[in-house]
């Protein structure tokens, strides 16, 4: 298989037309096509290989099932992590995620010791509908989750749950430096610091292999904080490889910062007790 020949351990999956679950306007409508993937997944991966490790979709519309949700992901399924839409164009979820109303979700998470992954992928509602589709594509994530990210570290959120760990994905690191340049100074008073936030290691980005600014970010933010992702299948499997050797490659990482992005981090943030179950 792909994975044993690029001998990669264990992977942990998203969905891709999932990403846009937080656009439908029917909370019961999300609620029945987050529990029918999450059965789906278990059933067509996870039960099949424990080296397939799943995600769960939650349905925000309403929070107090996306909290029986989520605990029936980790208890029943073995999900390793849930997924929360960055863009929902204003459609369904009409709140952003630092929003008190999602907090149940977050002190859930926290108590079943659960990762939360703040993903993007709809292009609507971000000022982007003018541009073409390659344009829109290339912005559609970072302008999302700079959103998201934004309502998370300046709500308090991350002070009400201590130990809860957030990952933004499939951005690049570039975009959260800025970010926190920007917010830094002009939180409420009694809410942290962002900086703070992101110097407690249990905010989580992932990078592309040859990104410039993955350097800056490692520097910042401290090398225990950073996720290789690589878009499997969106990237053909020679891409992949190609990709993985840039990043084994770079001669300003270190070999030890090389083995966190790979392995390490994510390790730490899913909370795996071995990369192979």
């Amino acid at each position: 298989s792909f994975m044993d020949e690029t001998r990669i351990e264990s992977t942990v999956l998203y969905p891709t037309a999932g990403l846009s679950v937080g656009m439908i306007q029917d909370p019961d409508w999300a609620v029945l096509m987050c529990r029918a993937y999450n059965d789906w997944f278990r059933d067509r991966y996870s039960r099949k290989s424990a080296r397939l490790r799943g995600v769960a979709l939650l349905p925000l519309q309403d929070v107090a099932e996306a909290v029986k949700e989520l605990r029936r992901s980790v208890t029943e399924l073995g999900m390793v992590a849930a997924m929360l839409p960055a863009n929902s164009a204003d459609m369904g979820v009409r709140k952003p995620l630092g929003d008190k109303e999602f907090w149940p979700i977050y002190a859930e998470a926290q108590r079943l010791n659960i990762p939360l992954a703040v993903h993007g992928a709809p292009s609507l509602g971000l000022g982007t509908n003018f541009l073409q589709r390659t344009e829109a594509v290339l912005l559609e994530h970072p302008l999302a989750l700079m959103i998201q990210a934004s309502s998370m570290l300046m709500s308090g959120m991350y002070d009400e749950f201590p130990t809860l760990r957030v990952a933004y994905l499939e951005a690049d690191t570039g975009w959260m430096p800025y970010l926190i340049d920007r917010l830094t100074g002009r939180t409420r008073e009694g809410v942290n610091d962002p900086i703070d936030v992101l110097a407690s290691g249990r905010v989580f980005l992932s990078c592309q292999s040859g990104e410039r600014s993955l350097r800056y970010a490692l520097d910042r933010f401290g090398p225990e904080v950073v996720l290789y992702a690589s878009d499997y299948w969106h990237e053909t499997p020679a891409e992949i490889v190609e990709d993985i050797e840039i990043l084994r490659s770079r001669a300003d990482l270190s070999d030890d910062e090389k083995r966190n992005i790979f392995r390490n981090n994510t390790i730490r943030f899913y909370e795996l007790e071995e990369a192979i179950a």
